[in-house]
C-alpha cells in the first residue's frame, strides 16, 4: 500500500515533464497552434491550424531558420525546415512554429555628380550638382573658376571637372551677337543686337504644317540655331498668335558685364557665336 500510494504520486509528475520535453529555440517569430503569436517582431508570418501551416517572410527580411513542433512519444519531436512555404500534415499535430530572420541590408543608394560649366564676358566657372537615386542632394556648387585675361580677343580654358574645352563667348570682343525671339503657333525669328541697341532681323519663318509640330533649324557664321514649335500649336481651335510682331523684338537685357544672350527656345552656338556657354556633364 505504501509503495502503490508512492507510485501514484510520482507518475503524473513524470507525465508532465514528458509533454514539454522537445521545444524548439527561440527565434524572433513563435506561432503557437492554441494562442496564435506568442512573440513577433513582424519580420514573418504564420497561418494555420494543428494539421498544416504555411510560413511567409515579409518584404525586408531574409529566413535563417525555422523549427515545428510536433506531438509524439516522449514529449514529441521537432521538424526543422527550410524556408517558407507550406508544411504538415505530420503524423502527430502540430503544437507550435518558430521563425528566425535576418533583415535585408539597405541597397546602396546610386551616387553620382553632374558638372556644368558657363561663361560669360568676364569669365568662367564649373558648378557641381550631386545626385543620389537621380534625385539631386543639396544645392550646386562652384569647383572651378577663372577670368579672362585678354579683352582683345576671344580666350579658351579648360578644367580638371570636364573633358572639353571651355570658349569665351561670342560678343565679348566684338560689337554685337546673335538675339533669339520665343517661338509660338505662327513661326520663328532672330536678330542681330548690336553695342548701340541698334537690332537687324536675320532671318524669320512660319509654320507651315498645321496639323504637326515642326522644328527649324539655322546655321549660319557663328551660329546654329534650332527651333520648335510649341506643344498645342497642333490642337485643332488653337488660332496662331506671334508673341510680338516680327520686326519688333523687345529690348535685349544688360548687366554690368556687357551685353547678355537672352535665349528663348532650343539653342546651341558655335566656338565664338555665342555671349553664354552652358554644358553639362555627368560623372558616376
Amino acid at each position: 500500500m505504501v509503495l502503490a500510494f508512492v507510485l501514484a504520486l510520482v507518475l503524473p509528475t513524470g507525465a508532465a515533464a514528458a509533454l514539454t520535453g522537445a521545444t524548439c529555440p527561440a527565434g524572433d517569430v513563435k506561432w503557437e497552434t492554441d494562442g496564435g503569436y506568442e512573440y513577433n517582431d513582424g519580420s514573418a508570418s504564420v497561418d494555420g491550424d494543428g494539421n498544416q501551416v504555411t510560413i511567409s517572410i515579409e518584404s525586408g527580411y531574409t529566413f535563417v531558420s525555422g523549427c515545428i513542433k510536433i506531438g509524439g512519444p516522449d514529449g514529441g519531436s521537432t521538424i526543422s525546415i527550410s524556408g517558407p512555404g507550406t508544411y504538415g500534415p505530420y503524423d502527430y499535430g502540430i503544437s507550435h512554429v518558430v521563425i528566425e530572420t535576418d533583415p535585408d541590408e539597405p541597397e546602396e543608394p546610386e551616387r553620382y555628380t553632374t558638372y556644368e560649366w558657363e561663361a560669360d564676358c568676364e569669365g568662367w566657372e564649373v558648378s557641381a550638382q550631386d545626385y543620389e537615386d537621380d534625385q539631386p542632394v543639396g544645392s550646386p556648387y562652384v569647383v572651378d573658376s577663372g577670368t579672362w585675361q585678354d579683352p582683345s580677343s576671344l580666350e579658351t580654358a579648360t578644367s580638371q571637372y570636364i573633358d572639353e574645352t571651355i570658349y569665351e563667348p561670342n560678343g565679348c570682343t566684338d560689337d554685337g551677337y546673335y538675339y533669339t525671339e520665343d517661338p509660338d503657333c505662327e513661326g520663328w525669328a532672330f536678330w542681330r543686337v548690336y553695342g548701340d541697341g541698334q537690332t537687324e532681323l536675320v532671318e524669320e519663318g512660319q509654320w507651315t504644317d498645321p496639323n504637326n509640330l515642326e522644328s527649324v533649324t539655322r546655321q549660319g557664321e557663328g551660329y546654329n540655331f534650332t527651333f520648335d514649335e510649341p506643344e498645342g500649336c497642333n490642337e485643332p481651335g488653337v488660332t496662331p498668335t506671334p508673341t510680338r510682331p516680327r520686326d519688333n523684338p523687345p529690348p535685349p537685357p544688360k548687366t554690368g558685364g556687357g551685353w547678355e544672350l537672352f535665349v528663348l527656345g532650343t539653342v546651341t552656338f558655335l566656338i565664338g557665336g555665342s555671349a553664354l556657354a552652358l554644358h553639362r556633364f555627368k560623372i558616376i
